[in-house]
């Protein structure tokens, strides 16, 4: 999720734009508007790209993607080499991501039924967990019953699609649940993603749904401020003392319109916590990397809730 605005092992600028999850989302929709399918029709898995032999998706056992050691090992306490601007940069990424699936049993047949009807997330390394179900008709109160059981018998999970709602004008609604990492960072809010399609265009929009505190979303923008930071960047430390364990809400697009296609995920943000080269730099004795953050807001994304309008389901 961190810009990655050069060409990989190139000094030559790159535009971000295109490639993104959401842009694929989009093109999708305005390709299966002309043709009758959608090939990007996909889930939301996540794994590491290292070449240095290691497994990892912790900020603070992670030194560098491409010549980075063990920063455990005693032989690593200079693990920050100086950025040479002519290659790939040591600091462009962050630790790995891990994927997470909702199944019913902890076995291989269950996890591969998991995966191939896109209940999965995915997450920047942290192991926060969270749902997301979308339907039509909720329960007022669902969190006050089972309101798992309630989600699969009354909508459908992340990576299914909106059934067809003959008229639906009334929009569709999305119960969301998040709780964050056991061992890890609270959590700052829990955003919708909507991306749809006027005009032959695809659009996008970013809705804040459940945050932590008592912040208040700007009236013009909707946006809710960001919650502060309680990151020691000298000692690479960091407090939960903001931030919630648990976030949840029942949310109903407030710009919905029946007529066209999108596709909603969900993404969760935790509280700002020190970035990997903040940890290095800390452990020893090294000067924080310029241009580079020295914080990162860890999160997860899950697989997307498509929606079809009914006229396209009967083509």
């Amino acid at each position: 999720f961190e810009v990655f605005d050069t060409l990989l092992v190139s000094r030559e600028p790159s535009k971000p734009e295109g490639s993104y999850v959401r842009d694929a989302l989009g093109r999708g929709l305005v390709i299966e508007q002309k043709v009758g399918a959608n090939p990007y029709k996909f889930g939301v898995v996540g794994a590491g790209d290292f070449h240095n032999g290691l497994s990892t998706s912790a900020e603070d056992a992670y030194a560098g993607s491409a010549a980075g050691i063990d920063p455990n090992v005693p032989a690593s306490a200079k693990a920050l080499p100086p950025i040479d601007p002519a290659r790939f940069s040591q600091f462009a990424t962050g630790s790995g991501n891990i994927t997470g699936v909702w199944a019913e049993q902890n076995t291989r047949d269950s996890i591969f039924d998991g995966l191939r009807r896109k209940e999965t997330f995915a997450t920047s390394g942290t192991r926060l967990k969270f749902r997301f179900f979308g339907g039509w008709d909720f329960p007022q109160q669902i969190f006050d019953q089972d309101w798992v059981k309630t989600g699969y018998q009354t909508g459908v999970p992340m990576g299914g699609d909106l059934p067809a709602k003959s008229g639906a004008s009334k929009a569709p609604e999305f119960v969301v649940w998040a709780t964050k990492d056991p061992n890890g960072a609270n959590l700052d809010r829990a955003q919708v993603i909507k991306v749809w399609v006027a005009n032959g265009k695809h659009q996008e929009k970013v809705f804040d749904v459940a945050y932590a505190g008592e912040r208040k979303p700007d009236p013009t923008t909707g946006k809710v401020p960001a919650i502060g930071d309680t990151v020691d960047l000298k000692t690479a430390t960091y407090t939960n003392s903001i931030g919630s364990t648990e976030l949840k809400a029942v949310w109903q697009d407030p710009e919905f319109d029946p007529a066209l296609p999108a596709v909603y995920y969900l993404r969760v943000i935790e509280i700002p916590t020190p970035r990997w080269t903040t940890i290095q730099a800390a452990r020893h004795g090294e000067q924080l990397p310029a241009d580079t953050p020295a914080t990162v807001q860890e999160r997860g994304w899950s697989s997307p809730i498509w929606y079809t309008p009914e006229h396209a389901h009967a083509t």
